[in-house]
C-alpha cells in the first residue's frame, strides 16, 4: 500500500487525478452548465493492461455509461442526442485496470504506461526527493483501477483524422477494492477536471 492510499480512511479511497490538454487542444472551449458542450460518446469500456490479475470483473457497460452521462451533464457536457443538438466533440470512455510488470531486477517493464496513467503528459522528476514524486513513484509500482476520458476533435473525424484535444486520467489502488465499488468515485473525481490542464498531480480522498 502506498503513502497515497494510507491517506484514505474507511469508506474512502485515495484517487490520483491528472488532466492534460494536448498541443492540438489548446484553446478548446471547456463546457460549463451555462454554456454547455454537446458530445458524441464512444465507449471503449473495460480494458486491462500490464500484468494479468485474475477475477477482476466490470459493472455492465450501460450502467457505467449512465453514471458518466449524469456526472458530465453536471459539468456542462451534454450527450448530444439528449439535447437534440449536433456534437462538437467526441468523448472516449475507458475503464479497467493497469498493473505493473516486473523484471527479475525489480524494474517495471511497462513503466511508461504506468507513468502516463498517474502523471499524464508531464511526469515528475523522481530524483527531486519530494513527497509528491515519492508517492507517484510508488503508485507506478502498484496495480490500479482507472478511468480515462478523452476529448477528440469531432469534425476532424469526418476527414479521417483522429486528434486528441485533452485527456483526463483518474486511478486508485486495486488492493482491497472492487472495480464496481471504485468506479463511481473515479467518475466523481474525473468530472470536475475534464477538459482542463491540471497543474499538479493531485491526490484526492473521496468517499466510496
Amino acid at each position: 500500500m502506498t503513502g497515497a492510499a494510507l491517506l484514505a480512511a474507511d469508506n474512502t479511497i485515495a484517487v490520483i487525478a491528472v488532466s492534460d490538454i494536448t498541443a492540438e487542444g489548446q484553446g478548446t472551449r471547456r463546457a460549463t452548465p451555462a454554456n454547455p458542450v454537446y458530445y458524441y460518446p464512444h465507449t471503449t469500456g473495460f480494458s486491462n493492461s500490464g500484468a494479468t490479475i485474475d477475477g477482476v470483473t466490470s459493472p455492465p457497460k450501460p450502467n457505467v455509461e449512465i453514471m458518466l452521462v449524469k456526472a458530465l451533464a453536471a459539468q456542462g457536457y451534454i450527450y448530444h442526442k439528449l439535447a437534440n443538438k449536433p456534437a462538437s466533440i467526441m468523448l472516449v470512455f475507458e475503464w479497467g485496470y493497469m498493473a505493473p510488470q516486473f523484471r527479475d531486477t525489480g524494474t517495471v517493464v511497462n513503466k511508461a504506461e504506468m507513468t502516463a496513467l498517474v502523471e499524464g503528459l508531464h511526469p515528475l522528476d523522481e530524483s527531486d526527493g519530494s513527497l509528491r514524486s515519492g508517492n507517484m513513484s510508488a503508485a507506478i509500482k502498484t496495480a490500479r483501477f482507472y478511468l480515462t476520458i478523452s476529448g477528440v476533435d469531432y469534425d476532424a473525424l469526418a476527414q479521417n483524422k483522429y486528434i486528441t484535444l485533452w485527456c483526463t486520467r483518474v486511478s486508485a489502488e486495486m488492493e482491497g477494492n472492487q472495480l464496481a465499488q471504485v468506479l463511481p468515485a473515479l467518475i466523481r473525481s474525473a468530472a470536475p477536471i475534464i477538459g482542463t490542464q491540471t497543474e499538479l498531480h493531485d491526490i484526492v480522498v473521496v468517499p466510496l
